[in-house]
């Protein structure tokens, strides 16, 4: 297929994207490459392993060694609760034999708070919402909730350094539409927008 050339694919039973030579869902210019690559980026965990190397430290930090990793790990994965570590870190076999860094959950969960997050840390504001329902007293309902958020440049680094998510990740702006005349545009992501396709240099 040639460049810029345009088919129709279905995204779903009542939608079709416009699609260029890129693969179903692009919508190319003659002569564009959207989402052309301008280098390599190493995943996050790895760039954090060559630095460990490069400091002399062993893979396994802030962990004594590897099989103390994957001991943890396997606490982890498995959700052992906080009660049932300090228990099974207790345990005589594991206190005596494993000779573990930590020989509590405290000091474990010290060490756990080491680790590289995935992507930026979370924050917390307390926000007062006035509601259109009128209380008891004859006013407005007021309700503090608590607004959880990240930085988000941080958190599309995250997603862009992560080869996990490589081959769902959208660059190339899309157009979708409802029906195959294309006179009923569908907008239901970022990239389907004219917005998308405006910021494309």
């Amino acid at each position: 297929m040639e460049e810029g050339s345009e088919v129709e694919t279905r995204a779903n039973d009542n939608t079709s994207v416009s699609a260029g030579s890129d693969g179903p869902g692009h919508s190319q210019e003659a002569g564009r490459r959207w989402g052309a690559s301008f280098g390599e980026c190493l995943p996050a965990l790895q760039e954090l392993h060559l630095k460990k190397m490069a400091l002399g430290q062993s893979p396994a930090e802030p962990f004594a060694d590897w099989l103390e990793f994957e001991f943890v790990k396997w606490m982890i994965e498995r959700d052992i609760s906080q009660g049932s570590r300090e228990i099974l870190l207790k345990l005589p076999i594991i206190a005596a034999r494993a000779r573990l860094s930590f020989g509590s959950n405290y000091k474990l969960n010290k060490l756990l708070a080491k680790l590289p997050l995935a992507g930026p840390k979370w924050n917390v504001k307390a926000v007062t919402i006035t509601g259109d329902k009128i209380g008891p007293d004859n006013k407005p309902i007021v309700e503090k909730v608590e607004l959880w958020f990240r930085d988000i440049l941080g958190v599309i680094r995250e997603l862009l350094g992560n080869h996990i998510y490589g081959m769902d990740l959208v660059f190339a702006p899309r157009q979708a539409f409802n029906d195959a005349a294309k006179t009923q545009r569908v907008y239901d992501e970022m990239w389907t927008g004219d917005w998308w396709l405006r910021l494309q240099v």
